[in-house]
């Protein structure tokens, strides 16, 4: 792995997230594909891609949501429960995750409006 920290810029805040960006990707890229169950994305932004599908794609947001759902993060409803900050959404999580039909999901969806 190259040195951390190895970008440079005039502005210290966008040479922090530069440098962080960058050393993210490097052990990234390291550990893709020699670990099976390292993941990019982490349990608050899949909630936020769930989120996002459901405001702005709602008529073909299921198989996103689906996808996010087989994350290894929310394989088993016990890693939701163990964090606080994700106590608004987790019973709505779990509710919507362990409905099998596709128009059952869908109108789950609808009559969850602040969901």
């Amino acid at each position: 792995m190259s040195l951390l920290y190895s970008l440079q810029n005039s502005s210290p805040l966008i040479e922090k997230k530069v440098n962080f960006f960058h050393d993210w990707f490097l052990f990234y890229a390291n550990k893709v594909g020699r670990l099976y169950d390292f993941e990019l994305d982490n349990p608050s932004s899949l909630i936020e891609k769930i989120i996002f599908q459901i405001e702005n794609n709602f008529d073909k947001c299921i198989p996103y949501i689906d996808d996010y759902f087989k994350s290894n993060y929310f394989i088993n409803d016990d890693f939701l429960c163990k964090f606080n900050q994700f106590n608004k959404v987790t019973s709505l999580l779990i509710q919507y995750k362990h409905q099998k039909i596709l128009s059952k999901r869908k109108t789950g969806l609808e009559i969850t409006p602040n969901f």
